[in-house]
């Protein structure tokens, strides 16, 4: 009776599959509409939104572009920007804590929308809408992308426009029509106007429709459908993404080429800490980007990873169609995770900030882990026997449950400072940890520094100074109220001390130190300090 009763909750949840995923999709979202408010902004949050500004300007009056469009006009698109912008306009909010929240819960909501592609796109790779949902539970369980899919605008924003256009090109390759083309257009150049590295996608798309127009060469009907498909799909591209990026209209050629060379220079002359030592963001070693992967993700996706490297070389290497993605899927997600890396090897770009950069490859490194388990519980299933077979599938899933259940322990109790995960990879602990990297570069932690001063110094006027620019930046999110009562100052006034400050705030950004000030505030997150008030009178 009760093996009956399972089967048949079984068929229930087969038959309303699509419901258990909207289901969770649709917590996700409401979990983050419930937490949205609680993350504080970001380094670049005030200049991404002054681009937004800029370029919605020029588009609507045709003014001039200002300085602040020049520094990011060559380095990323505007396309997200003014979409926000656009909101911001509509709604009429002129209050910067609304309307910064407001970007905040907007930013989100791509990132959901991006999660319900990656669910279509692993569920299209993998044939199940079980991995599919898998897929999802592994991208919300990821504490560093979670934490930045609420203030990180450019990087986030790009990693989901990435996603989709993966998708759409995985669906173009297959369907080969016109609307599929046309689709897929749309979304790249979307991805490209955001971040110009988005220009990818395009080639791997034209690469895989050039191999297949080799393949079926004999096929004359098939030839002409797909060459007429793919250059419909190019000129597309070229024409949406010059339409939507306006420092490409006076020389798109031009624009375009010195964008490009700008995004592999580019001249930032920031301090990066990373393995101890303090590095000029222009001296960065290949090394960066993978080990910052490997000590920031969930030790369980490593291992899946690993796995799923050896399920995909042996793919590769075998003439088996038995894959458990087929060849050609399995080579576009290995370069979607590879050729960024390594490119960045060789060309040796400028970075900074771990590996927000890179975001926009994780979910290829997801889609390898998922490749990884499947093969791992298929070897189980094929190699052993027995009762050896039940104890190893058992342990299998214990290491599964206890994967999840840290990373997910870890984003419950340091809310909103997902973004300062590190796994037994980068030390042995937290402070340990923040001795050898970035810790809280972002400054969003300034925030609760700033609320807790208002909440517990009842003073009218409390002037304040910054170890740097965010914790000027976070008085914009927080209340009315509170920015009327709060005064930022500098710290000295030519070359002299500020003696009118009542608290300094630190995020130990360049600088890990502890001060020597009256501490009379702090956040901690694993017994390692993010955020210091000290209170100078």
């Amino acid at each position: 009776m009760i093996q009956m009763k399972k089967t048949e909750l079984l068929e229930k949840v087969e038959e309303h599959h699509r419901l258990v995923v909207a289901l969770f999709l649709f917590l996700f979202f409401l979990i983050g509409t419930g937490i949205f408010s609680d993350y504080g902004m970001s380094y670049d949050e005030t200049r991404n939104r002054n681009y937004g500004l800029e370029t919605f300007e020029l588009i609507v009056n045709g003014t001039t572009p200002g300085d602040r469009l020049a520094l990011h006009r060559q380095t990323h698109g505007p396309a997200f920007e003014v979409a926000l912008v656009l909101v911001e306009k509509g709604l009429g909010l002129e209050d910067l804590q609304h309307i910064y929240l407001m970007r905040h819960l907007l930013t989100f909501l791509l990132f959901c929308i991006a999660m319900g592609f990656f669910y279509l796109l692993c569920k299209h790779l993998f044939q199940s809408w079980k991995i599919g949902l898998l897929g999802i539970v592994f991208l919300a369980i990821s504490p560093r992308i979670f934490a930045h899919a609420f203030f990180n605008s450019v990087d986030i924003a790009f990693l989901s426009l990435f996603i989709i256009s993966i998708y759409t090109m995985v669906r173009f390759l297959d369907k080969k029509t016109l609307g599929a083309a046309f689709i897929h257009a749309v979304a790249c150049a979307l991805v490209i106007d955001i971040r110009i590295i988005g220009a990818v996608v395009p080639a791997l798309t034209i690469l895989f429709a050039i191999a297949e127009l080799v393949k079926q060469r004999a096929d004359k009907k098939a030839v002409r459908e797909l060459g007429t498909s793919l250059t419909l799909y190019m000129a597309s591209v070229a024409v949406l993404t010059v339409i939507l990026w306006p420092f490409l209209w006076k020389d798109p050629i031009g624009n375009f080429v010195s964008a490009v060379l700008e995004t592999s220079g580019d001249p930032i002359t920031w301090r990066v800490f990373y393995l101890g030592e303090y590095l000029k963001a222009t001296e960065i070693p290949w090394h960066f980007t993978p080990v910052w992967i490997l000590i920031s993700n969930p030790l369980l996706y490593i291992g899946l990873f690993l796995a799923g490297l050896v399920a995909s070389a042996k793919c590769l290497l075998s003439h088996s169609k038995k894959c458990i993605l087929s060849k050609r899927n399995t080579i576009i997600v290995l370069l979607w995770f590879f050729l960024p890396l390594a490119a960045a090897a060789v060309l040796t770009p400028t970075l900074w900030d771990a590996w927000r950069h890179f975001f926009f490859i994780y979910p290829a490194f997801l889609i390898i882990a998922v490749t990884g388990l499947l093969y791992l519980f298929k070897f189980i299933n094929e190699k052993i026997t027995g009762r050896m077979r039940r104890i190893a599938f058992a342990a299998l899933i214990f290491i599964m449950a206890i994967g999840i259940i840290e990373p997910e322990y870890f984003m419950i109790h340091n809310h909103p400072y997902q973004h300062v995960y590190f796994n037994a990879l980068a030390g042995k602990n937290m402070q340990e940890i923040k001795d050898n990297f970035e810790f809280e570069y972002f400054g969003t932690s300034y925030k609760d520094g700033l609320e807790y001063i208002l909440e517990n110094d009842s003073r009218e006027i409390i002037r304040f100074g910054s170890q740097n620019w965010p914790g000027r930046q976070n008085l914009k999110i927080i209340s009315k109220e509170g920015r009327e009562r709060l005064r930022w100052e500098p710290l000295s006034y030519k070359g002299k001390k500020n003696e009118n400050l009542d608290y300094f705030l630190s995020n130990f950004r360049w600088h890990y130190q502890e001060y020597s000030y009256p501490e009379y505030y702090s956040i901690n997150v694993g017994g390692a300090k993010i955020m210091g008030v000290y209170k100078l009178k």
